[in-house]
């Protein structure tokens, strides 16, 4: 007999794909009278099948974001059921429930990873069972400077902390596996130690109340294997990233709350804020290698989706907590390293196509991992549409205009308004979900508060859809390149996220977006050419394109953005009633000293701190530089060093070095014998 969720899920699964479908046949029915009227050629089948596709691909997100809307404001929450019963008191968390709080970082602004990590600390200290939680940071750094950095910065917060939580540092010799295979040495090393941990990303922010709420949800409900919580974007000033927060605060609520309504138990995890039970991640969640070449073979990049889906199958729950706050992210501040970042999801992404058929699955699982691909296949998908779109208006009748085509027939017949009602109902599914979080937040009065009130609100709405317009032809052209190139066997190189806001300069605005201007001028006069009728109905794409490059720059300026916020515009609630945890990360950095010798010169500083050249060489492993040819380059090595300093070293050269313990001790001694007492002033 199925449970009660089992049925929910169920219920409401069938219920959105069936409101889907139902949407998506009507306008699909319009859109094959309107190929239809002149008779069907080859070029129609493809377009037609591709408006359904992406005409599905809307409607899914439109009654994903209906369901979170309805649960909100328009009926009782109680009647629709939360995917796990909410645990009416809250746990504290014994000896045999012990957590772990995971930091995996690879070559991560140090200062950054450790204010957090800091405030954090600060934030969980004073709670009721905080002994029972240790924080690790595991290390994939491959920059010379910034491994010493960072063990520099763990040996001075675990002087400056006081509580009950351990503090731990592991630098990993051979990063395989990325992320994945980081999380992966930490289960089989220490797992065994913990019931759960608390996965973060280096950007992660989680208030110790919310911590202990995602460890009282596990302890309440044994069968959860994954807790997702939602990150809020936060901490940045750029105009483009003050855009994605306000757009994260005011829409993410409904989406996230219709998106846990839908999936119930068998919803996804992103990979960072989130709470796993060890011992069955262990047992059921190691990931295979792909057959084949990278990109789309080998190591499985985007690794989150699927272990949330190995974790349902094998009958662990997988949970949104869209009901939790006080999880925070920070996301890039302008739309090129917005666009890096996709373009190595894009890559992970498309790996999960094959998993989409791999046995045992789930099906919910493998909706998620189609959802994953389509979010990025979408793009080209679009491009294609438009293209033969313009193809069939240049070689067909008029009635072949695709959107627009029957506007020009003199008959006065429904099909002659029906692209204009294709056009118009395409942008209610688009815009009203904007419209109605927008009702949701002023049925919030605090949030409304804090957002600035009604009329800012109103106006950052607006602000954020007029950019979100502009931008997405954009956004459209970086995904299909991306796609493109994975599917040509581009591979791309997983590099730590920019997390500064410099900005962009005119020449890495041109560099990045010369194609796609040239793309909308070219396609703008071969319409005035040769379709001028499709002209004004194609500009609100092609003029995205063609200010791309003032665009992207400005979008960058933290100029701009600081200049919003001074208006109360685009405010989130965390910059005006910013909480504990985050005012306690801005004082960390705030006292960072950019002029030290640990941040000017850190490969000088490990040869003479005795304290830190101690405390890496004991980190490091044992019997490295064993061989002769590896003692011939170390004795070489040294006489540079000692000849002219750290500052004749290569990079590879300092790779070398601060992986052999021995020649860095023996460097240590012969810096403090010999070199000139100035020289010892780092």
């Amino acid at each position: 007999m199925s449970n009660p969720t089992s049925r929910h899920k169920k219920r409401y699964t069938f219920l959105l794909f069936f409101l889907s479908v139902l949407t998506t046949s009507g306008a699909s029915y319009v859109m094959y009278q309107l190929l239809a009227r002149d008779g069907i050629n080859v070029l129609d089948i493809p377009i037609f099948l591709l408006f359904v596709f992406l005409f599905l691909w809307i409607t899914l997100g439109f009654w994903t974001a209906t369901f979170g809307f309805t649960k909100k404001i328009m009926i009782n929450e109680q009647l629709i059921k939360d995917p796990i019963d909410l645990p009416k008191d809250q746990h504290v968390p014994d000896n045999n429930q012990r957590t772990a709080i995971i930091m995996p970082i690879y070559n991560e602004d140090v200062h950054r990873v450790f204010a957090g990590l800091a405030a954090m600390y600060q934030s969980l200290e004073s709670i009721p069972g905080a002994d029972t939680f240790d924080f690790f940071v595991l290390s994939d750094t491959t920059d010379p400077d910034i491994w010493v950095q960072e063990e520099h910065a763990w040996a001075k917060m675990r002087q400056q902390v006081d509580g009950p939580m351990g503090l731990y540092y592991r630098h990993r010799e051979n990063n395989r596996g990325k992320k994945s295979g980081n999380v992966e040495d930490f289960c089989e090393n220490w797992g065994s130690h913990y019931e759960h941990m608390i996965v973060l990303d280096a950007d992660s922010i989680i208030t110790g109340q919310t911590m202990l709420k995602m460890v009282s949800r596990m302890i309440d409900d044994p069968k959860i294997g994954i807790l997702q919580v939602p990150p809020a974007p936060v901490n940045r000033d750029s105009f483009f990233a003050r855009l994605q927060q306000f757009a994260a605060n005011v829409y993410g609520e409904m989406f996230t709350s219709g998106y846990a309504i839908w999936t119930q138990t068998s919803g996804n995890y992103w990979g960072h804020n989130a709470i796993i039970r060890i011992k069955p991640f262990i047992e059921h969640c190691g990931l295979p290698m792909l057959p084949g070449q990278p990109p789309l073979g080998g190591v499985i990049l985007s690794h989150d989706f699927v272990e949330a889906a190995l974790m349902q199958r094998a009958g662990w729950k997988v949970v949104l907590a869209s009901d939790l706050e006080g999880s925070y992210e920070e996301s890039p501040t302008n739309l090129i390293d917005f666009a890096k970042r996709d373009q190595r999801w894009c890559q992970g992404n498309l790996q999960h196509l094959r998993l989409t058929v791999a046995g045992g699955l789930r099906p919910l699982s493998r909706v998620h991992l189609a959802m994953g691909v389509m979010s990025y296949v979408a793009s080209p998908l679009w491009l294609i549409f438009m293209i033969l779109s313009i193809i069939q208006a240049c070689i067909g009748s008029p009635h072949h205009v695709g959107m627009t085509g029957a506007l020009a027939n003199s008959e006065l017949s429904w099909l002659d308004h029906a692209p204009l009602g294709l056009f118009v109902v395409t942008m209610i599914l688009l815009l009203l979900p904007k419209f109605w979080a927008f009702l949701v937040t002023v049925g919030q009065p605090v949030k409304l508060h804090y957002l600035g009130g009604g009329v800012r609100l109103s106006i950052g709405i607006l602000i954020e859809t007029l950019v979100s317009i502009i931008i997405a032809p954009i956004q459209m052209l970086f995904h299909s390149t991306f796609v493109i190139g994975t599917l040509l066997g581009h591979r791309v190189q997983w590099n730590a996220q920019n997390r500064n806001e410099s900005g962009i300069s005119w020449a890495q605005a041109a560099e990045a977006h010369a194609s796609h201007t040239i793309f909308g001028l070219g396609m703008t006069v071969l319409l005035d050419l040769y379709i001028p009728v499709l002209l004004p109905w194609a500009m609100p794409v092609l003029f995205g394109m063609i200010i791309s490059i003032p665009m992207s720059v400005f979008l960058s300026s933290q100029r701009v953005g600081q200049f919003l916020r001074r208006w109360h515009l685009l405010q989130i609630p965390e910059e005006s009633n910013t909480p504990e945890i985050l005012k306690y990360q801005h004082q960390q950095l705030n006292q960072v000293d950019s002029s030290s010798p640990i941040a000017v010169r850190p490969f000088a500083v490990l040869l003479v701190d005795p304290a830190l050249n101690d405390l890496h060489c004991t980190l490091l492993n044992e019997g490295v530089g064993t061989t002769a040819r590896e003692a011939e380059n170390r004795v070489r090595l040294m006489r540079i060093v000692t000849a002219g300093g750290t500052t004749r070293l290569s990079h590879d050269e300092k790779c070398q070095l601060i992986r052999d313990p021995k020649a860095l001790t023996t460097l240590h001694r012969d810096v403090w014998k010999d070199w000139p007492t100035e020289n010892l002033q780092v």
